[in-house]
């Protein structure tokens, strides 16, 4: 799954393709439509260093039941009627269109050219680092020479009006679908610890970088945290794929795919928009939303049963 600075960057992009009444309805709680765009992952970060059953349920949000899941978003958005529930669903239509197009690229490309390079990391940091090396990549793209710099917890609000559409649908839609008990204030405390760790992860200098992968060789735990950290000058991995060589996306195994992620972000844009039309409409009219429009998990896989 792509990391903070992508999916904010791709929600604003794909809202500017959208229908105006779209942009004007996220507009109206922008700080609900950027916590949106970050979708389920802001449940991996409460109580990050447990394994808990919020966390757990944020794995099955991204492997199983997403038709379900996105009917029970429409529905409690419907009943809270809110600016804030609103944003929050556009948000997360962002998220799971990006997620389902990009990670099986992030896959490919933390199996196939960092783990090479980086035969000491496990599975799980080398997508993180490849996930922190496309952050920065479209950080440089966009404010060259400085992407070290920027503060990506700054993207994101700790308000009470920010952090409200969250806590209003997902602790419902979560019951429905998953049968798990998750408050409205276990939502909230996930943010901040979100927000948190992400002002951790800010490390110009690399100081910090350095001495968290120290830390991480004495316990045992290489890029456990170090992983999550942009890194200061590009990887040799080419995880961007400009170079333009074939990748394999999962799903389709017998296609040769040749695009980079910059032209990823960009195909995506469209559906983005038309799912952000049909919730929006779903909210509006109660009509039910076609299982066809999710025919892939968050990990680009049909879903897991």
């Amino acid at each position: 799954m792509p990391a903070l600075v992508s999916h904010q960057r791709f929600a604003a992009a794909a809202l500017a393709q959208a229908q105006p009444y779209l942009a004007t309805a996220a507009a109206a709680a922008p700080g609900a439509f950027h916590w949106g765009a970050q979708g389920p992952d802001i449940l991996f970060y409460h109580q990050p260093l447990l394994e808990n059953r919020v966390s757990r349920v944020a794995h099955r949000i991204h492997e199983q039941r997403v038709a379900r899941f996105f009917a029970a978003l429409t529905a409690q958005c419907a009943k809270e009627n809110t600016p804030e529930a609103t944003a929050y669903l556009l948000g997360f239509c962002c998220h799971y269109i990006l997620d389902r197009t990009a990670h099986p690229f992030v896959t490919y490309m933390a199996n196939y050219r960092l783990d090479p390079l980086f035969p000491d990391l496990p599975h799980s940091a080398q997508h993180n680092l490849c996930e922190a090396e496309l952050d920065r990549a479209l950080l440089e793209h966009t404010h060259p020479g400085s992407a070290m710099q920027f503060r990506a917890h700054l993207m994101l609000s700790a308000d009470e009006r920010s952090m409200a559409g969250a806590c209003a649908l997902l602790p419902e839609a979560i019951w429905q679908v998953y049968g798990t008990r998750v408050s409205a204030s276990a939502v909230r405390a996930s943010m901040r610890s979100m927000l948190r760790i992400q002002r951790m992860l800010h490390d110009p200098s690399g100081r910090r970088t350095a001495a968290i992968s120290w830390m991480e060789r004495r316990i045992g735990a290489n890029g456990s945290v170090s992983s999550l950290i942009r890194p200061p000058q590009p990887l040799p991995a080419d995880c961007v794929n400009r170079s333009h060589q074939a990748w394999i996306d999962a799903a389709t195994p017998h296609l040769r795919r040749y695009t980079d992620y910059f032209q990823l972000l960009e195909q995506a844009q469209r559906p983005a928009a038309q799912l952000m039309d049909l919730c929006y409409d779903a909210v509006q009219t109660g009509q039910p939303l076609p299982d066809s429009l999710f025919p892939l998990n968050y990990l680009g896989l049909p879903e897991q049963p």
